[in-house]
């Protein structure tokens, strides 16, 4: 399938008129839920020491 193909075929595809708002919110929510875990510990890199 080439690219025009491909993009007409997409653009048959039809959304149901909520489609916008629900993935809006979902994204909003996935965002509150990401800022609530806890940070991964990060390592620093050792320094090295100049003598």
């Amino acid at each position: 399938m080439n690219h025009e193909e491909y993009r007409k075929a997409f653009d048959e595809l039809s959304f149901s008129p909520d489609f916008q708002s629900r993935t809006e919110a979902l994204l909003r929510r996935r965002a509150r839920e990401l800022e609530k875990e806890k940070p991964m510990m990060q390592f620093k890199q050792p320094r090295k020491w100049r003598c």
